[in-house]
């Protein structure tokens, strides 16, 4: 990779890290159309996800580092959310996504949205370094920041 000025820079990183299927340039990488060009009641629509159960619970730590990621990536595409899946045998690790996987669940988290793959049961919390994602068993104690 070349090396890019400032902002361009951060927006190609962001666009790498997310992977494609987000439609962070208007496009919608499935079939290629400008999907964000043509009026609000003609775009395709989006698949809808379940309201999750309480199977599943999140630290105020693993909220706000997840909204932050979400608020982020809604400034380059207003459909993106964060989508919380399984990662090895105990983990979990957020990725972007604009569409749900049709067995994924939502759920409603201070002022944003986020998708549960399905299967993820447990206590999402943090730790360090990097505020890594980790699943407890539901009822643990959150790890001190």
């Amino acid at each position: 990779m070349t090396w890019l000025p400032g902002a361009v820079m951060v927006i190609a990183l962001l666009a790498l890290m997310c992977g494609a299927g987000l439609g962070f340039w208007g496009v919608d990488s499935r079939d290629g159309r400008d999907w964000q060009a043509l009026p609000r009641e003609d775009r395709p629509r989006r698949p809808r996800a379940r309201t999750i159960g309480r199977v599943i619970e999140f630290t105020d730590w693993a909220i706000e580092i997840l909204g932050k990621a979400d608020r982020a990536a809604r400034r380059f595409n207003p459909d993106a959310r964060v989508r919380v899946a399984r990662a090895g045998n105990a983990g979990v690790r957020s990725e972007l996504t604009d569409v749900p996987e049709p067995t994924d669940a939502v759920s409603e988290q201070n002022g944003f949205s986020l998708f549960v793959e399905e299967g993820v049961e447990g206590l999402v919390d943090v730790v360090e370094p990097h505020d890594q994602l980790v699943l407890r068993p539901l009822g643990s104690t959150p790890s001190e920041r």
